[in-house]
């Protein structure tokens, strides 16, 4: 039994299963375009993670690991097997514990636009952009607490590249979407989000692994990149141009086409 459970999702779609992990304070439907991928041969599954979405209840107490936990028991639940994981975000390091701690079997891992550790320090400077502390997200996340209606439109743009207007269309469903969330329980996360390393995990991965950036996030910047060049070489490493730090969302098209060729290739050798 986990603390929490999924209690929404979506299962479209035959063949390999492609699991897609959403970020922080998102849903399954900041991966509205990548539905689409059911219908060219693949299952693709899309789960609103505890905490989030329009049926999520609140959970001061919810934590990165709680997700995974229930994430595990859901791809039980539906019998999916060695699945290609998709990790936008925070969906990543939800990924990277499934594979990691839970030992999961899958055939990739594919990350969108997200650091193995979001916090800054001394050794780390791949974190998240202006130089975040562990300490300074633990003082944004009593001030999200405090003041989430300030914060959901803020961390709606800040999804969008950099030095271009957002399409007003996305920028305000995703507002919408964000603001509705419960600000106790996210700002939880969010210390959880402080936490967490994934980099041993990540360094112990055999699987394939698919990298895709935002060349223009203004979440994470351009160096992010020379860690994934110098640390994890094998990774089959994209920054795409134009985009920010949802680039399922600003290049549907790309990030699609990416996705299904890393399926196609992975799951023909898994």
């Amino acid at each position: 039994m986990t603390r929490v459970s999924i209690r929404t999702w979506s299962d479209i779609g035959h063949g390999p299963a492609l699991v897609l992990l959403h970020g922080w304070g998102a849903s399954g439907a900041f991966f509205a375009a990548q539905e689409a991928l059911g219908g060219q041969g693949v299952r693709v599954l899309i789960p609103d993670l505890p905490g989030h979405g329009p049926t999520a209840v609140s959970d001061p107490g919810l934590t990165v690991p709680d997700l995974t936990d229930a994430v595990a028991a859901f791809l039980v639940d539906r019998q999916v097997e060695k699945p290609v994981l998709v990790g936008w975000s925070m969906g990543a390091l939800v990924a990277l514990d499934l594979l990691h701690r839970h030992r999961m079997r899958a055939a990739g891992l594919s990350i969108l636009d997200m650091t193995p550790k979001v916090p800054n320090a001394p050794d780390w400077a791949f974190g998240i952009a202006g130089g975040q502390t562990e300490a300074d997200m633990a003082a944004t996340a009593s001030a999200m607490a405090a003041g989430w209606g300030d914060f959901a439109p803020r961390i709606a743009f800040s999804l969008f590249a950099r030095g271009a207007p957002p399409d007003p269309v996305w920028l305000a469903e995703a507002t919408a979407r964000i603001a509705a969330q419960d600000a106790p329980t996210l700002a939880n996360l969010w210390r959880s989000l402080a936490s967490i390393d994934a980099r041993p995990a990540l360094a112990a991965l055999d699987i394939p692994i698919q990298v895709i950036l935002g060349a223009r996030s203004r979440i994470y910047g351009p160096t992010l990149a020379d860690f994934y060049r110098a640390d994890v070489p094998r990774a089959d490493l994209t920054v795409l141009e134009g985009a920010g730090h949802a680039p399922q969302i600003e290049q549907p098209a790309a990030i699609n086409a990416a996705l299904l060729a890393f399926v196609q290739r992975v799951t023909a050798v898994a």
